[in-house]
């Protein structure tokens, strides 16, 4: 999401592989304002939740750059995990920019292991007489 004069807003690029969408992407929060006393406070509080913050580089006063891998587990991308739950890749690019490469293969990548984790194991009676999975 980027800034804009206070509203938030979003955009899809269609850009052909190899054409420099991630090096554009990642040259935005420089030409972005940078964050008021409000926002800064509210960018690093996530960032010193997600263990990403440097109590002796004070503030964080220019809007952060996420790039979550297609790879990227949903906890990872949405936050969450085992244990202590950690902000993910959304919520540490609050008033910043997140950058979704191959956004279409985190969704698919989404939807396989989600019926993979939803699909039953078949049951075959063994031999011996007890039952198991293959």
């Amino acid at each position: 999401m980027l800034k804009s004069h206070g509203d938030l807003c979003s955009k899809r690029v269609c850009i052909p592989p190899g054409a420099g969408k991630t090096m554009l992407a990642s040259r935005m929060p420089g030409i972005l304002p940078d964050l008021t006393d409000r926002e800064a406070v509210e960018v690093t509080a996530v960032h010193s939740v997600a263990g990403m913050f440097d109590p002796g580089g004070g503030l964080i006063r220019r809007p952060p750059f996420e790039d979550p891998h297609h790879t990227a587990t949903a906890a990872a991308v949405v936050g969450g995990g085992s244990g202590v739950p950690r902000p993910g890749a959304v919520s540490r690019a609050h008033r910043g920019i997140l950058f979704m490469d191959e956004a279409r293969e985190i969704a698919i990548t989404r939807v396989r292991l989600g019926i993979r984790r939803s699909q039953p194991r078949a049951v075959r009676p063994r031999e011996s007489g007890t039952s198991g999975s293959p």
